[in-house]
C-alpha cells in the first residue's frame, strides 16, 4: 500500500490495525512513518497519509471509525488521538492517562465515550465533552399577577431528535404539579404529561401569564426538562430549577 499520495508502497511497511468506515472507506495503522500518522485508502489504488499532529516515531497500534466519519488512533508511545471529519490535524486525547501509554485496542461505545486497553493491563474510558443544556427565565409582575416564560434549549447532542418538553413545579409542601396541554395538573402517577411533544432544539415555554395569584405558592420551585420520554429526562438528570417564587 502506498506510503504518499500517488506512489508505490515501501517494501516492509507493517499494518498494526485497520479499521472500515461506514462508507466503505479503508484505514490503516502503520509502525512510525514520517510524522507517525497512518495511512487510509482513498477507496481506489492509492493510499493517502492523513493529517498530522501525532509526534515522530509513534506508531499506530489501533483504530476506530465512528458513525459520522471521525477517527479515533492509539500509539505505541504516545496515547490516543482523535481526527474529526474534515479535520486538518489529529488531537490528542491523553487526559487522564499516565504517559507514554502502549495502546492495543480501541472501541466506540455510542454516546458513552471511547474505550482504550493498554498493553500494561489497563482500561482507560474517555467521555467526549458535550456542550450541556440550559435554562433561563424572564418573569414579571408580583406574585399577584406573575408572568413567566422559560427558555430551554437541549445539549447538542440531541439537536433534531423528537422528544418531549417537561415543566414541574414542587410545592413547599413536597405536592408536585405538572404543565401539561391541558394546563396545571397534580402529578398523582407517572409517567410525567409532557408540555409538548417537539423536535427538540430551543424554545420558549410559557409558564404563567400573569393571570393567577401564586402568593399562596411562596417557595414552589419550578422545573424544566427534556427527554425522549420523563425516564429518559430523569434518569439523565435532563432537567433544572429555573425558578423559585419568592
Amino acid at each position: 500500500m502506498p506510503a504518499r499520495r500517488g506512489r508505490p508502497a515501501a517494501a516492509g511497511v507493517t499494518i498494526n490495525a485497520a479499521a472500515i468506515s461506514a462508507g466503505g472507506a479503508l484505514y490503516v495503522g502503520v509502525d512510525a512513518l514520517l510524522a507517525g500518522d497512518y495511512l487510509g485508502s482513498d477507496g481506489g489504488t492509492l493510499a493517502t497519509r492523513l493529517a498530522g499532529g501525532i509526534p515522530d516515531g509513534s506508531s499506530v497500534t489501533a483504530l476506530a471509525v465512528t458513525g459520522d466519519g471521525g477517527l479515533y488512533a492509539g500509539t505505541d508511545k504516545s496515547g490516543v488521538f482523535s481526527l474529526s471529519p474534515g479535520a486538518a490535524r489529529w488531537q490528542p486525547l491523553n487526559a487522564g492517562l499516565t504517559g507514554g501509554e502502549h495502546i492495543t485496542g480501541i472501541a466506540v461505545a455510542g454516546k458513552t465515550g471511547i474505550y482504550a486497553t493498554t498493553l500494561a493491563g489497563g482500561i482507560f474510558q474517555y467521555t467526549p465533552l458535550v456542550a450541556p443544556f440550559s435554562v433561563s427565565v424572564s418573569a414579571a409582575g408580583s406574585n399577584a399577577a406573575l408572568s413567566l416564560r422559560a427558555s430551554l434549549t437541549v445539549a447538542a447532542g440531541d439537536l433534531g431528535k423528537r422528544g418531549n418538553l417537561y415543566v414541574v413545579a414542587v410545592l413547599a409542601d413536597g405536592m408536585a404539579y405538572q404543565l401539561s396541554s391541558q394546563g396545571w395538573l397534580a402529578v398523582t402517577q407517572l409517567p410525567l404529561l409532557p408540555y409538548a411533544t417537539t423536535t427538540l432544539g430551543s424554545h420558549t415555554l410559557n409558564i404563567l401569564s400573569g393571570t393567577v395569584d401564586v402568593s399562596s405558592l411562596k417557595g414552589a420551585v419550578l422545573y424544566a426538562g427534556y427527554g425522549s420520554d420523563a425516564d429518559d429526562m430523569l434518569g439523565n438528570k435532563k432537567y433544572a430549577a429555573f425558578y423559585v417564587i419568592p
